[in-house]
């Protein structure tokens, strides 16, 4: 009975205590501040920054490097769709004979180290000045172009109609630059404009010259490449129509290039006119891009010009000599 009475009295003491320390954690609950409800602020929200993507980068660092020693030759060419850029470089030996219009190839841009700006900066000193265009991207970087599908049920083989109808990536685009292009270099006072074109710029150009219907002039295709829809074949024919001297210069590194060299070799004979010079020049496949091959390069296309281009009388007249009898020969002093 004893035992019980104590067990009791324990029991109320623990439960006492217990009461105690919940209604003291409470007090100290009541005395902590609730923590405001975090709002986000309206007026310090910012607008996502477009990102540039890779052909704007691209000649955004171009035009940062040029403008550091070479400001002067950016040109910003207004055309019907939008503004583009252009680098133009003055003929430095005298009365031009007229200008280059150069059109590189897919993700370049117009100071492109290979063939673009080795040519641009050099038969300026050949009475030529150089243009060179911005052409937009056509595919992307490191991507695989989509091949076409082929209907089953189709024939292989298209129509006439089907074939003209047929345009490259972005050509409305480009044709409309190259228009804006020949206008300004018109508005400088340049007559005569050459068309070449590297890589993918030398199909644009082709099927420029082709579809204007431009005679008078002269073009330059180097180490060409088509772009889908066409193909090597469907490209190549384009030049029975060409009626102007033409000089393909092409780098025979694998059979696809080879085939493709054919192709446009075997349409060049195939012209009405055959008034026009056709050249085909293979160029050496193991030194591809180095100084040996530029220079080889420049000298081809500036002999091609000099040769099938009507060349414009120099006016600058000769120096004079005022020698006695028995003068030296001024040369050998």
């Amino acid at each position: 009975m004893i035992a019980i009475k104590k067990s009791s009295f324990f029991l109320s003491i623990l439960l006492l205590v217990g009461s105690s320390m919940a209604i003291f954690a409470a007090d100290e609950e009541s005395d902590t501040p609730t923590p405001a409800t975090a709002t986000p602020p309206a007026s310090n929200s910012r607008e996502a920054i477009p990102l540039l993507g890779p052909q704007e980068l691209r000649i955004k660092a171009l035009m940062d490097s040029i403008s550091i020693n070479r400001a002067h030759e950016i040109e910003i060419i207004e055309s019907p769709n939008d503004r583009f850029l252009s680098l133009f470089r003055e003929s430095t030996a005298g009365e031009p004979q007229g200008c280059i219009m150069l059109i590189h190839g897919d993700n370049e841009h117009p100071d492109w180290p290979q063939v673009i700006s080795p040519i641009r900066n050099t038969l300026i000193e050949n009475s030529w000045c150089t243009l060179s265009i911005e052409i937009p991207d056509t595919t992307k970087r490191f991507e695989l172009p989509t091949l076409p599908t082929i209907n089953n049920t189709q024939e292989n083989t298209t129509n006439q109609t089907e074939q003209e109808t047929k345009s490259l990536p972005n050509e409305e685009i480009i044709y409309s630059r190259m228009d804006s292009a020949r206008q300004h270099l018109s508005d400088k006072g340049y007559r005569r404009v050459i068309f070449l074109g590297h890589g993918t710029g030398a199909a644009y150009a082709l099927k420029y010259v082709v579809d204007q219907g431009i005679s008078g002039s002269a073009l330059a295709i180097i180490d060409p490449f088509t772009p889908l829809p066409f193909n090597d074949f469907e490209m190549a024919n384009l030049i029975e129509s060409l009626r102007l001297p033409v000089l393909d210069y092409y780098f025979n590194s694998n059979i696809k290039q080879y085939r493709a060299a054919q192709y446009r070799m075997s349409a060049s004979k195939k012209r009405l006119s055959t008034a026009n010079a056709y050249i085909q020049i293979k160029a050496p496949p193991d030194r591809r891009y180095d100084s040996i091959s530029e220079k080889r390069l420049t000298q081809r296309v500036w002999g091609f010009l000099k040769q099938n281009t009507h060349q414009m009388t120099q006016t600058r007249p000769l120096p004079t000599l005022e020698k006695g009898l028995f003068s030296e020969d001024p040369i050998k002093k």
